[in-house]
């Protein structure tokens, strides 16, 4: 006789999600997990560490930006940096075979790290609710927010997307931010993050 393994369900646009309780990935991920088992191999250890990388750069220029406040900035480089440091491995089960932009390999890297953000706060895994912790708040609309600016640059950092009236102005602030993100990459590359 089998016990079966504790779950949680989460919500994603697609709709509710059955997954392993401990998972940091969420449902996204775990739907991709499902959909598309293709070869059986995974990420390997440096690619890994490289999104790791990307998120850490991406959450210190938006910070430096003055897109993201500094609580929030800490708990995504905290758990960024155990990303980098191969802590996290295990939360990234994805096939390496999927479909065109790696937009799943993205969101895969986004949730865990939202996740372990939650964890850092005092939240539950998959928590969206306010956490009055000493290490930060984690609402539903801050954790969404952390998810998209890990994603994406802000809409305004887009200058031809046709929303911004002032595309000279987003244009300079796109250099700005990618300037910040390519300092922080290379420092932390070269302060030598195993």
């Amino acid at each position: 006789m089998t016990q079966d393994r504790p779950t949680r369900v989460e919500k994603d646009s697609m709709g509710e999600m059955s997954l392993p309780e401990s998972a940091l990935h969420g449902a996204s991920t775990h739907r991709a997990v499902l959909n598309f088992p293709v070869s059986g191999y995974r990420f390997s250890r440096p690619f890994i560490r490289a999104l790791g990388l990307i998120k850490w750069a991406a959450a210190q220029a938006n910070h430096d930006l003055g897109l993201l406040d500094a609580e929030r900035a800490a708990l995504i480089v905290q758990a960024a940096e155990e990303v980098v440091e191969g802590k996290l491995d295990d939360h990234f089960p994805l096939d390496i075979f999927q479909t065109g932009s790696g937009t799943s390999t993205n969101t895969n890297a986004n949730e865990v790290i939202a996740n372990r953000c939650a964890q850092l706060a005092g939240e539950p895994i998959g928590s969206r609710e306010l956490s009055d912790s000493g290490s930060g708040k984690v609402t539903r609309r801050s954790r969404s927010q952390g998810e998209g600016i890990l994603g994406r640059h802000q809409d305004r950092s887009d200058p031809f997307d046709g929303r911004d009236p002032d595309p000279i102005g987003a244009g300079i602030f796109r250099l700005r931010a990618t300037s910040c993100l390519c300092e922080g990459a290379r420092a932390k590359i070269d302060g030598g993050v195993a």
